[in-house]
Parts: C-alpha cells; structure tokens; sequence
C-alpha cells in the first residue's frame, strides 16, 4: 500500500514510535515477518518465547492513524484488547499460543469472515476511519473485524459467544520502504498476475459440505499412509487462516507445509476470486519449485535442510465448497486438472447429494476425476445404503473411511462391517490407489514420449 493512501489534512495524520508501545504478540496471519523486523531471528526468538516484542522491531515502524487512513483487508495493525471474548489466546507465527488480556496491545490484521459455525465479519457498507476505532477480534490467528454475528458453538466450548472487543490503534508503516503494511499488497497479490503452475504434482483434494465433518482427520490420515511411499506437501487453501492445521498436516508426515495465508490472505472470505486464484498459484509455484519458499516462510527447526521435490500434492479446502473462493479454485483448470482423486467429506447422503450437483456445475464429474465420499461419523450401515445408488449410477466412485480396520477384527461391530462393505477402502487403499493413477501417468507420459 503506497504512501499516497494518505489524504485529507496533515493534522488529522498522526504518527508515533511503534517502539514506545509494549506490544505482547503478533498473530500468525502476519507471515512477512521481514517487514517487522531488521533481525528475523531475534524477532522469532521472542515471539517463540512469548516476550513482550517491541525492543525487536525496527525502528522504522511507525504507527499510523487518523480520520484521514481508511482501514482495509489486510492491514498489519497494533490493537489493545478491552475485554475478554471467546477466544482466550491468540496463535503466533509457528502455532504458538499468548494469553489474551484485556490492556494488553498485539499485532493484527484487518480480515472478514463468513463461518457457519464461528464468527461471521464483514466491511461492507461501514464507513470507518483509523480514528478512535473499535472492532471484534474475530479470528484465532490475529484476524480483527466488524463482528456481524454469534457463535452458539464458541458459547458452548468456551462460555462466550461474543467475540473481544477491541481498539484499534492504528497501522503500521515502514518509513524506509515508505509503505503502509497490508499482507495483500507487501505480498504482491495486488500486482500483475503470477503465471500459472506449470508441471503440477499429481492432487489429491479434500472438500467438505461442512465445518466439522472430518476434513483434517481425514488429510492427516491419508498423509500418514502416503508418506510412507512418497514426498507429500500439503496445502490448506481457503477459510481462516491459522497454522495449527497446518502443524497437524506436518505432524502426519507432508514434508513441508504452507496456507493461503503465507500468500498474504488473512482469509478467503469476500476475497475477489482473481486475487485469491493468485494467492493459491503463488503456493503452487513454491510447489513446483520448493527451493523458492523464502527461508522466512520455512519453520526454523527445518529453514536450512533441503526443500525435497513434491511428488504428491494434498490440498484441503475449509469450511464447504458454497463460500471462501472454494468455487473459484473448483472452476480454475490449472488448479483441478492435477487432481487424481477427489474426496467430500460431509454430514449426511443428503449433504453429499448437494456437493455432488455443486461439482457438476463446475465440469467435476466420475468422468473427470475419481470421485470418493468420506463416511461421517453416522451409522456406515445407513450411510452406505443411501449412497449405493449414486456408486452404481457411477456417480462416485466409492467411499472411504479411515476407521475402517486393515483386517477383518476377530469380534465386535467392526467384524460385521468389515466383511459385509468390502467396497468402501481405507486410509491405506486409498495411498495404494494414488500410487496406481501416478504409476499409470508415469506409463502414458513414457509412450507418448516414443511417439514420433
């Protein structure tokens, strides 16, 4: 964001040290951590040991606000939290956690949010200034918003379904760059079009008809089994941005793991599907070409180890496949054409209907690709009954399910189950099936090398 954002009269722009604040956090929506600093590793050496954060940053960060600055998407600014909401802590740059305290002042970024389950947050038709401004801390990761909405399963888990409200102080420039900080524009996604991926890995993509319908488990299941054959990376690519599903995907086995955020997204949600497409080809590039990860964007225990060539690539989507430019990456060819294996999970033979339609309205058809649905957490026996008529239809391909044991147990329900749907496949059918599809690209590409 250039220096020219600022308009209006001089008086009405004010300036201060970032340095004189104490500042006790940076939410891990802030991943250019190259701009807050002039030593990264001492800024992460203290964000990582929880201590407060100013005596780090450079001293040419300044904090700006004033009825002159209008707040946008993406702005990196200093917030004080005035009460305690649902969330009690937020996440910093590498999956760690700072208490929430009312008084105390953190780094955030400007975000919207669409949820059906958490928060919902959104700018449209606020006409709002850095002046005296005061809005909700709406995502774990550091997200601040214009809270629209409640949250009766954050009331449930934590007894609040409110998120803090919070002043925000201003945003923060960089005198020597002479830029106002906004993930979307120091990341370049507001620039020319990146080109698209060339040579992308052979997929795998998980979407969902829901929150909570299994999405992670599943990917992490899958990464344990894939793994052991073959270099997994693993990409969450819409939602909320926050690392801790990015640490389950890494903790399975993927060899490395970035989110849209790392593209400068703090979410996808009221994101203009041209600028999230780029988000999305940017981490694809780093995909194709893993060395050009910059080290900042690498977890330090792994930043000087070689960045290993992908060989699959694990792409699960947040939330469901209706909001967060989830039909913006299902309608790009770039983006579905490598997928080999595509998975719903869902809530019901009825939601995995809906999804279904949803696909074929965007050309992703049994015809396109090996289509799969996850068994929810519903009685297999039912589920299965419902779904049959769409496997023979050839509407799907079949069913996984990754409690489904790899033999026959001796006894109990499994044991009937097992025997009775020797159709649906596990974690570990499904790592054998990938290596088949890759073998079987790996077979065509080497004929039609021989042809004249």
């Amino acid at each position: 964001m250039p220096d020219t954002l600022t308009t209006g009269p001089a008086s009405a722009l004010r300036r201060e040290s970032v340095k004189s604040f104490q500042i006790h956090g940076i939410g891990s929506m802030v991943r250019d951590l190259d701009w807050l600093a002039d030593t990264l590793t001492d800024l992460e050496a203290a964000i990582l040991a929880n201590r407060p954060l100013q005596t780090v940053l450079s001293p040419s960060l300044e904090l700006r606000s004033g009825s002159c600055l209008p707040p946008r998407v993406g702005d990196v600014v200093l917030f004080r939290l005035i009460d305690q909401g649902a969330y009690r802590d937020l996440e910093t740059t590498w999956g760690g956690r700072v208490d929430l305290v009312p008084g105390r002042i953190y780094v955030g970024v400007l975000c919207e949010r669409n949820s059906t389950k958490f928060f919902t947050a959104s700018f449209k038709d606020q006409h709002l200034s850095y002046d005296k401004l005061v809005l909700q801390f709406v995502a774990q990761a550091g997200g601040i918003g214009y809270c629209t909405g409640y949250s009766p399963s954050l009331r449930q888990q934590s007894g609040c379904g409110r998120p803090a409200n919070v002043e925000v102080l201003g945003i923060l420039y960089h005198q020597t760059r002479r830029e106002y900080l906004n993930t979307l524009s120091i990341s370049g996604l507001l620039l020319s079009e990146p080109p698209p991926p060339q040579a992308v890995p052979p997929t795998l993509l998980i979407v969902g008809t829901a929150t909570d319908v299994g999405k992670t488990t599943l990917a992490c299941r899958l990464l344990q089994e894939l793994s052991k054959s073959f270099c997994c990376v693993a990409i969450k690519a819409s939602g909320t941005a926050w690392y801790e599903d990015s640490q389950f995907h890494a903790g399975s086995g993927a060899a490395w793991v970035v989110n849209f955020s790392f593209a400068g997204l703090p979410t996808t949600y009221y994101v203009d599907p041209a600028i999230y497409k780029n988000s999305i080809y940017s981490l694809y590039q780093y995909v194709v070409a893993p060395d050009s990860l910059p080290i900042y964007k690498r977890p330090p225990e792994a930043r000087h180890h070689d960045m290993p060539r992908t060989e699959v690539l694990l792409v699960e989507h947040g939330g469901d496949i209706l909001g967060a430019d989830v039909p913006a990456f299902l309608e790009d060819d770039y983006l579905v054409d490598p997928v080999k294996v595509l998975i719903v999970c869902c809530e019901s033979a009825l939601a995995l209907m809906g999804a279904l339609k949803e696909l074929r309205d965007r050309r992703i058809d049994s015809s396109r690709t090996r289509l799969y649905a996850a068994m929810p957490l519903v009685n297999p026996h039912a589920f299965l009954e419902r779904v049959a008529p769409m496997i023979e239809r050839g509407m799907l391909h079949g069913v996984i399910d990754v409690n489904k044991p790899a033999d026959i147990p001796e006894h109990g329900w499994r044991c009937g189950y097992t025997s009775r749907h020797t159709e649906v496949i596990n974690a570990a059918d499904m790592a054998g099936l990938m290596t088949t599809l890759i073998k079987d690209d790996l077979g065509r590409n080497k004929a039609s090398d021989l042809v004249p």
